[in-house]
């Protein structure tokens, strides 16, 4: 009988292990993103902006490292006494590495034109502009074929 309980225990010993290392792989590809809001107070400090505007992001609780974040949703309030303007041509995101790369907002039904410029948003005061917005070169140009 002890013979067979050895052999239970080894089983159960190799199975908690196998379903242990299954689980710590998962979590290593898997990321957390958030914001750092004390670098983003510095920037609207420094432009004498803390007064007039608020930002606000919504990510995932997660995301896998073989997905990159692509599509960034934006919420800009304007809680100053007169109308702001984004102008998304000269915005830029930049990635940890210090790489800049150009703002293009993303409109529901419409494809963008990597080419044009875009149109500035307006935000009266008061209101608060929803903005899906991603990088340049995650998006590729329609081939002349289409």
């Amino acid at each position: 009988m002890v013979v067979w309980d050895l052999f239970i225990l080894l089983i159960y010993a190799l199975s908690v292990y196998l379903v242990l290392s299954q689980a710590i792989k998962l979590l290593d590809k898997r990321a957390r993103v958030s914001v750092n809001s004390e670098s983003l107070d510095e920037e609207l400090k420094k432009y004498n902006l803390t007064d007039r505007v608020n930002f606000g992001f919504k990510f995932e609780k997660t995301y896998g490292l073989s997905d990159d974040l692509k599509v960034l949703n934006v919420s800009i309030t304007n809680t100053s006494s007169q109308s702001l303007y984004v102008d998304w041509d000269r915005s830029v995101l930049t990635d940890y590495g210090g790489r800049s790369r150009r703002v293009i907002r993303l409109t529901p039904n419409k494809s963008p034109d990597l080419i044009r410029p875009q149109v500035w948003s307006m935000i009266p005061q008061g209101q608060t502009l929803q903005e899906q917005i991603t990088a340049e070169d995650v998006l590729s140009r329609a081939s002349e074929a289409d």
